[in-house]
This record gives structure tokens, C-alpha cells and sequence, in this order.
């Protein structure tokens, strides 16, 4: 959507609106990037609970390792 709305500014000749659709692009990504970010660090055991059973004692060193890499890849 992005790329539409800049190609469609550029056509038009209004360097104004490129601009600000690739900045409010831009915005939008960062920020849902940090939100996401801030998911994988405060609640880890939300996302890996939709993978495996966080009550089953045989995959408590799986979320162990999961937690860690999370919070790495936030």
C-alpha cells in the first residue's frame, strides 16, 4: 500500500506527498515492529503457549530456550 501511495504521489509531480507516504509508511512499520518487540519480551509464554503446552513438564527446557530467543529476536 505503501508503494501505491508514493508511486501514485510521484506521478502526480507532488514530491510533498512521496515524502509523506513513505514517512507515514515508515511510522506504521517501526511502530508495529515495537510493539511486537515489546510483546516478545514482556510476554513470552502468550506467544509460545499458541505452539506447545507450557504445562507439560517435558517441554520445560524447550521453553526455556524459547523465552531466550525471543528475547534475542525482540
Amino acid at each position: 500500500a505503501a508503494t501505491v501511495r508514493v508511486g501514485l504521489a510521484h506521478g502526480a509531480g507532488n514530491p510533498e506527498g512521496v515524502s509523506r507516504a513513505g514517512w507515514t509508511a515508515f511510522v506504521i512499520g517501526v511502530s508495529f515492529m515495537a510493539l511486537m518487540g515489546l510483546v516478545m519480551i514482556l510476554w513470552p509464554q502468550l506467544l509460545i503457549s499458541a505452539f506447545i503446552d507450557l504445562g507439560d513438564p517435558a517441554n520445560a527446557r524447550v521453553i526455556g530456550l524459547a523465552v531466550s530467543f525471543l528475547a534475542f529476536a525482540a
